[in-house]
């Protein structure tokens, strides 16, 4: 038995549609993955992500304070010009 299954001692079950389950089953093997491992390895990345934008952030006040001017100060011209730059800038994904 492989360590990675003795550490397992949960179940997941789930219903689906043939066309759903066949889907699954053409992707895990695309991906060279068993079923199992596909469909762990997305629900995980989903419910890292979910999280991701739930994380809270707690500051002492005067520490707060602190951000909060740095993000209230005007954006001087330099810093304009950098935004300006990136902007113009094609994205990595549509470059050739």
């Amino acid at each position: 038995m492989s360590s990675n299954r003795a550490e397992r001692d949960k179940m997941v079950s789930m219903r689906a549609t043939s066309a759903e389950w066949n889907l699954i089953d053409r992707a895990a093997a695309a991906a060279g993955k068993s079923r199992t491992t596909f469909v762990l390895e997305a629900a995980k990345r989903q419910a890292e992500d979910s999280l991701k934008d739930r994380t809270a952030f707690t500051f002492a006040a005067k520490d707060w304070h602190g951000l909060a001017a740095v993000l209230d100060a005007p954006v001087s011209k330099a810093e304009r010009a950098k935004v300006a730059r990136l902007l113009a800038e094609t994205p990595a994904w549509e470059r050739k």
